[in-house]
């Protein structure tokens, strides 16, 4: 985990990996203890924003993270699960519509 400061306070950044598959993007932030209750995750227009207190346990603290989506990707599908300090987000891709264009004789 990073830590950033500030005059104001000290916040830390969840270290993160990225891997696409052939349907989705899948995001994992290492959130070791990090309850559930403490963690908030947002989807707004392109942005997937990730934010919460760590237990006093694991030197406690807030930390938030921001993604921006790329093109192609259907912010609002994500689909998250948290287990064993893992935060897995789960960012599905667009399907290209598809549509058969009649064309007339002329």
């Amino acid at each position: 985990m990073v830590r950033t400061t500030n005059s104001k306070s000290t916040v830390r950044v969840p270290a993160t990996d990225v891997y696409e598959t052939e349907s989705s993007y899948l995001l994992l932030a290492e959130l070791p203890g990090v309850s559930r209750e403490a963690l908030e995750v947002d989807v707004e227009g392109r942005e997937v924003r990730i934010f919460g207190t760590r237990d006093e346990q694991f030197g406690g603290g807030e930390f938030r993270r921001t993604f921006i989506l790329g093109p192609g990707l259907r912010g609002d599908a994500v689909e998250g699960s948290l287990s064993n300090g893992v935060l897995r987000l789960e960012i599905p891709k667009a399907v290209p519509a598809k549509r058969r264009v009649d064309v007339a004789t002329a």
